[in-house]
């Protein structure tokens, strides 16, 4: 209860080499780096629609945009990820 009295005796016990912090540098794993795919990259072909009503039009639901803007994003995507993965595996262990 009496820190500001014991506080050289606390600081004593953690001093020497055990408790000095290593330096090191990690790498961020290949895939995030070269933003591989895990399955083979390409948009699906469009959808055609006929409808026979009011002289049978044609519509196609074409997917170019949306699998232009998951290719930009690809990168971004896989780190997101990478967290979480990170995040939920930690959280299993005990991590807060």
């Amino acid at each position: 209860m009496d820190y500001d009295g014991k506080k050289a005796d606390i600081e004593g016990l953690f001093q020497g080499e055990q408790f000095e912090l290593q330096e090191s540098e990690i790498s961020a794993p290949s895939f995030i780096n070269s933003a591989t795919r895990f399955l083979p990259s390409g948009c699906p072909p469009p959808e055609s629609i006929t409808l026979t009503s009011n002289g049978g039009h044609t519509f196609q639901l074409k997917y170019e945009p949306i699998c232009r803007i998951a290719s930009d994003f690809s990168w971004l995507i896989v780190a997101f990820t990478s967290l979480f993965s990170a995040l939920y595996v930690g959280r299993a262990f005990g991590g807060e």
